[in-house]
């Protein structure tokens, strides 16, 4: 099983645009599959579950005054799997995040990734990051948001 180690934030990237790594590792929500090539952490049920719950606990209003969430801080460290032989590979996953009115992340589920490894590292990163919740108004909400997230040791 490859270790994990604290390092540099520098080393993990989110950002709205996708890179390649980020753009391979995707969920397509109307299959309820990742891109081939993937490792798939998450059934569709499960997913499906997930979303609707969270997505109906909180109505806010429709009226178009809404704003997305996001991702707004990354952490300063996280931890990078390494390989058996202790070097650090490049790696991506998607994480299916639900966050709360106060911006804070309720839960973290890895849904596609390229190694077990890079999708449980990326779940726990993403707990780690602060988020802007859905506004509609002045009234916070809760969001279910599709992260992506890539190691790269460049």
């Amino acid at each position: 099983k490859p270790a994990a180690s604290a390092t540099p934030i520098a080393e993990l990237r989110h950002s709205k645009t996708h890179t390649p790594a980020m753009l391979a590792v995707r969920y397509d929500r109307a299959q309820g599959r990742c891109s081939e090539g993937t490792l798939q952490m998450l059934a569709k049920p499960d997913f499906d579950a997930l979303v609707t719950a969270w997505s109906t606990s909180d109505p806010l209003p429709k009226d178009g005054t809404c704003t997305a969430p996001g991702v707004e801080r990354m952490p300063e460290r996280t931890d990078y799997p390494r390989d058996p032989q202790g070097g650090l590979q490049t790696g991506a996953a998607q994480i299916l995040v639900l966050v709360e009115r106060d911006g804070t992340p309720q839960a973290t589920h890895p849904v596609c990734a390229t190694s077990e490894a890079f999708g449980r590292s990326a779940a726990q990163t993403a707990k780690q990051l602060t988020y802007s919740p859905v506004r509609c108004g002045a009234q916070p909400g809760r969001a279910v948001l599709m992260v992506p997230l890539e190691f790269d040791p460049h």
